[in-house]
């Protein structure tokens, strides 16, 4: 008979070092990072409290907002679910995005299946999902919109910061425009 324990019982005793590797990495970063604690700390000194918290406000603030969106769309769907818990979504959504770079498309889904345990149907989550799109998109074009106002009142405005504006311009109202005829068009199958 062969002894059930020895096998884990070698695997146990490095268990230790990819930790051990890890802190000294982290710590040799932080010390090879000196000059910019530093700098860091200085800036904490002369911050002010008051924009500090205009700035977390600044942070917070699209999370609610998104979250609103979900809320008004399910609480319409007479789905009861609290707004915190959809921030937390939004907030698991932005993480899924910046982790797996998939174009937005791993957090949606990822929103999709979050809403259909808050008690969504499929079709009411995808709602929201394009609906968080569609928002997203418009403040974008209301964004770059005043941007260019700027610009121009400035007369700052010059013919490359034209042609990219016209470009983003199109996309801007192509992809709303294309999930708005989506929408109303639901018998239409993509090829």
């Amino acid at each position: 008979l062969e002894e059930p324990l020895a096998v884990p019982a070698r695997r146990r005793r490095g268990w230790w070092i990819p930790g051990v590797l890890v802190l000294v990495a982290l710590l040799a970063f932080i010390l090879s990072r000196h000059n910019e604690e530093k700098q860091f700390l200085e800036l904490l000194r002369q911050a002010r409290p008051a924009w500090l918290l205009v700035a977390a406000a600044c942070q917070v603030g699209p999370y609610l907002c998104v979250a609103g969106i979900w809320w008004t769309v399910l609480h319409r769907s007479r789905i009861k679910t609290s707004l915190w818990s959809l921030a937390r979504l939004s907030l698991m959504k932005l993480a899924f995005d910046q982790v797996i770079p998939t174009g937005g498309v791993g957090g949606s889904l990822l929103v999709g299946r979050g809403l259909r345990r808050q008690g969504a149907n499929p079709g009411i989550a995808a709602g929201a999902v394009l609906l968080t799109v569609l928002c997203f998109y418009i403040a974008q074009a209301v964004g770059v919109g005043a941007s260019l106002f700027f610009l121009w009142r400035r007369s700052e405005l010059n013919n490359w910061i034209q042609i990219l504006v016209t470009g983003f311009g199109v996309v801007a109202l192509l992809i709303p425009m294309a999930i708005l005829w989506a929408t109303r068009h639901r018998e239409w199958k993509p090829g």
